[in-house]
């Protein structure tokens, strides 16, 4: 199976999931309300495209492949000098962008708080 159907399949099924868990309830809190929570549905699902996707295919394989470890210590490709870690790192501060302004609209929210949370959805990606 190519890698376009298996980010398509995902697509599907996070476009199900919009229809049928969050369209009705947001639809009933006026159009505003629709848009923003929209908005942020798309923003998410652009950045789970962009680093995670596909998901749902490879679920029955999650648990059966072969261990690659891993480098968990923060920022060491640019300490160390390797590869093109600061456009890397300008391009997830865009990623994450349209989540930290849209956030705001979506929950009142002093500015430490958004920073707070667009950092923990960057960390848990």
């Amino acid at each position: 199976m190519s890698n376009n159907l298996k980010v398509f399949i995902d697509f599907i099924v996070l476009a199900i999931l919009y229809v049928v868990v969050f369209f009705n309830k947001w639809r009933t809190k006026g159009k505003a309300k629709l848009a923003v929570n929209t908005l942020m549905y798309i923003c998410i699902s652009l950045v789970l495209y962009l680093t995670l996707m596909p998901i749902v295919v490879s679920l029955p394989f999650i648990f059966n492949h072969p261990y690659v470890s891993m480098n968990m210590i923060p920022f060491d490709d640019y300490f160390s000098g390797r590869g093109d870690t600061v456009r890397q790192i300008i391009l997830n501060v865009i990623m994450m962008m349209p989540f930290g302004f849209l956030l705001p609209l979506l929950k009142k929210q002093n500015l430490l708080s958004c920073l707070f949370w667009t950092f923990l959805f960057s960390l848990g990606i």
